[in-house]
């Protein structure tokens, strides 16, 4: 009785092998959403030069929100093609102390300790190419995006509500890196680092290197059908 129990233990491992095991690079249909963090370098900039101009800590930066939602099509165990959009929200710099606004404000206006500086929204519309690493369950992988960026900057918008807006739509590059992590053939987690780049002059405010760099931190879950 114990070796027939035994057999039967030792078969259904066998015949049970290849369901566990999963076809977790098959090609086909996929939707996913996420959500994270995201800071923006033009904030930097921006921190960086108003610094400079108070000769002090004139404002602190914060970081904001980010959701992500994207459809594709496997091709291979290793590529896929996607569209992606990311919006990223709530990036702002608040003052650090008492200021006074009498460049652009007219008549001038006082800006009390911890109102918001500048408030900025990102909306990236994207184009991917993915090349993953198709290791089992665990499949960590490249991206690369390419499309258009439309955001918005405020200038005092606690004080001058959208008084001071400007908006502009950008050609943007996303390189980015992630894991796709399956928990069954359709249902994935994911995480990912993204890295939009849009190019355009911004006229006084310094760059070496491009105009606006964003980093993006998400975590999702995806549905393979």
């Amino acid at each position: 009785m114990a070796s027939r129990i035994a057999l039967a233990l030792i078969a259904s491992l066998v015949f049970a092998a290849p369901a566990v095991a999963g076809d977790w690079g098959r090609s086909g249909w996929y939707v996913g959403a996420g959500g994270g963090v995201g800071w923006d370098f033009l904030e930097d900039l921006v921190e960086d030069r108003v610094n400079e101009l108070c000769g002090d800590k004139c404002i602190d930066l914060n970081t904001g929100g980010t959701f992500n939602f994207r459809g594709g099509y496997r091709v291979t165990s290793w590529f896929a093609v996607e569209g992606m959009y990311e919006g990223v929200y709530g990036i702002s710099a608040k003052t650090a102390k008492d200021l006074i606004c009498d460049d652009v404000c007219n008549p001038p206006i006082a800006i009390d300790k911890g109102a918001k500086f500048t408030d900025l929204t990102l909306h990236n519309f994207l184009a991917n190419a993915k090349f993953i690493l198709p290791i089992k369950r665990f499949q960590p992988y490249f991206v690369l995006g390419l499309g258009a960026q439309y955001h918005t900057a405020k200038l005092f918008p606690d004080a001058l509500g959208d008084l001071l807006e400007t908006s502009r739509t950008d050609l943007v590059i996303r390189p980015g890196v992630g894991l796709d992590f399956a928990l069954t053939e359709s249902w994935m987690l994911n995480s990912e680092l993204g890295i939009p780049v849009s190019f355009r002059d911004y006229g006084d405010i310094p760059s070496a290197t491009t105009d606006n760099v964003s980093l993006t931190l998400s975590f999702g879950l995806a549905y393979r059908f």
